[in-house]
């Protein structure tokens, strides 16, 4: 293989880098994006073959295999099966060695019989291609193929430097094709979701710019703050939340509030972003408390402890005495000092009043 390229190629690759890049960044279909830019830069014809968990989901081609090459035949493509058979010898763990996950025709089949094959006869002949190029993009044996008619000639030892170069760089802008698409099908599940459920979100960062809210955030917040100016109720709300409590965003843990009978939960969301680096967000989740109280804030109001919590769980439940011992593994004795504890600090003098003071405090 040749050692290097001429300077204007390695001026192509970047090219070809920056620009597949700003496409994919703008959302621009990963084959679609591929394929022409090749076409653009090299004038190779081309195709994408995306595979998800063996599963043929579709493939992005400027050789109009598109409308033929579907599931009827991917199963007589000798390629195909070749790299199924032998997928586990393919390292893509490896990042060094990038020509051991590029494959041309002749490793897998001798011309001779390759012309004899179903596939080429139905489909690559009749489009003047023969020789083929078959860069594997990642583990589930997504690949990118170049194709040369025999007019052309094979890949030449420069080509195939060139195609080590074109992998490498195609199969970074695969994984950022996927790592989009998958951030893109959770933007939608929030967008479609987030106002079914009476919660209001607010998407943060920690310089605490807002990134995202919903609809319902913004009604509670106008709740909560009095604020009439609809641009400036939910920056209103994160100042009062700072303002009226020991609010910290670098906490590494929920952390929840009660305001004005709203309960504000701050979640902390670590994210890889594309480029590989961490970013720390925020999720501030605010719900109606008016209905219903935590029994965390009725534990807190009469100072009832975690076992007496149980202890009133299982009254509530109508376990008696001995039945409550049992399922704590407790002494009887020990649940009747809870008990009289329980009522002391419920001031009350029997269990029937101690479920409805708790359910009371809940309604």
């Amino acid at each position: 293989m040749a050692k290097s390229l001429e300077p204007h190629i390695y001026e192509q690759l970047l090219s070809f880098y920056l620009q597949m890049n700003d496409e994919l960044l703008k959302g621009s279909d990963f084959g679609d994006v591929v394929t022409s830019l090749i076409s653009d830069f090299w004038n190779y014809r081309s195709s994408v073959t995306i595979f998800e968990e063996d599963k043929f989901i579709g493939i992005y081609d400027n050789v109009n295999l598109k409308k033929i090459y579907s599931n009827e035949y991917i199963d007589k493509d000798v390629k195909n099966e070749y790299i199924f058979d032998h997928k586990n010898s393919f390292n893509f763990s490896n990042c060094a060695d990038a020509s051991s996950k590029i494959l041309y025709l002749e490793d897998i089949i001798s011309f001779v019989d390759y012309e004899q094959t179903e596939f080429y006869n139905k489909f690559f002949k009749e489009r003047n291609i023969f020789y083929e190029a078959i860069i594997l993009l990642d583990s589930s044996l997504s690949a990118l193929s170049l194709y040369k008619s025999r007019e052309d000639e094979n890949f030449t030892e420069e080509e195939r430097l060139l195609i080590t170069f074109i992998g490498q760089i195609t199969r970074q802008g695969y994984q950022i094709h996927k790592k989009i698409g998958k951030m893109n099908q959770d933007i939608k599940l929030l967008k479609d979701t987030r106002n079914i459920f009476p919660l209001g979100n607010i998407l943060v960062n920690e310089k605490r710019e807002i990134i995202d809210y919903n609809t319902t955030a913004v009604e509670f917040c106008k709740a909560i703050t009095g604020e009439v100016n609809t641009d400036r109720i939910i920056s209103s709300f994160i100042s009062t939340l700072e303002d009226s409590t020991n609010f910290m965003m670098s906490a590494e843990q929920k952390i929840s509030y009660y305001i004005l009978g709203y309960k504000i939960e701050i979640n902390i969301l670590i994210n890889k972003n594309i480029y590989e680096n961490f970013e720390k967000n925020y999720l501030i989740i605010i719900s109606r408390q008016t209905a219903k109280k935590d029994a965390s804030a009725f534990m807190s109001q009469y100072g009832i402890t975690n076992r007496e919590k149980e202890i009133i769980d299982c009254a509530a439940r109508g376990l008696k005495a001995q039945e409550i011992a049992e399922e704590l593994c407790i002494s009887v004795y020990t649940v009747k000092v809870h008990i009289k504890n329980i009522f002391s600090k419920l001031e009350v003098n029997n269990q029937k009043a101690m479920i409805a003071r708790y359910n009371e405090f809940l309604r």
